[in-house]
C-alpha cells in the first residue's frame, strides 16, 4: 500500500466517522423514496443507494431519461445490450443529500411514465 492510498483511505475513514449523520439520511432518503414507489410494477426496489425503473426498449428509455434529465432530475438509460432486451432501465441513485423534495419530484415523475406504460 502506497503512501497516497494509504492517506486516502485515512482520510475517508476519518471522515466517515465524524460523518455518522450522512448515513442516517441516506437510509432516510432510500426508504422515502422506496415507500412513495410503493405499487409501482416498473419500479426494481432495493434496501441500496440504487434503484431501477423498468422501461423496455432502448428508444423509450433514452426518451424517459432525457425528459427527466430536462426537469433537473440526474437518471440514466441502462440499455441492451448490457441489460436483457425488455429489461432497459433508469438507473436512480439516492444520496445522503437528496431533499425530500427532489425525491417527490422524482416520483411524481416516474409515476407519470408508469402510467403511461
Amino acid at each position: 500500500l502506497d503512501q497516497k492510498s494509504a492517506l486516502s483511505i485515512s482520510t475517508a475513514f476519518n471522515f466517515l466517522s465524524e460523518k455518522k449523520s450522512l448515513a442516517t439520511e441516506l437510509e432516510r432518503n432510500i426508504e422515502h423514496f422506496t415507500q412513495s414507489m410503493n405499487g409501482v410494477q416498473e419500479i426494481l426496489t432495493s434496501t441500496s443507494a440504487i434503484q431501477s425503473f423498468i422501461i423496455p426498449e432502448n428508444d423509450k428509455v433514452k426518451a424517459a431519461a432525457q425528459h427527466l434529465q430536462s426537469a433537473g432530475l440526474d437518471v440514466r438509460p441502462i440499455l441492451s445490450p448490457t441489460v436483457p432486451i425488455g429489461k432497459e432501465r433508469l438507473r436512480i441513485i439516492i444520496h445522503a443529500f437528496n431533499s425530500l423534495t427532489e425525491i417527490d419530484k422524482l416520483t411524481s415523475e416516474l409515476r407519470l411514465l408508469s402510467s403511461a406504460q
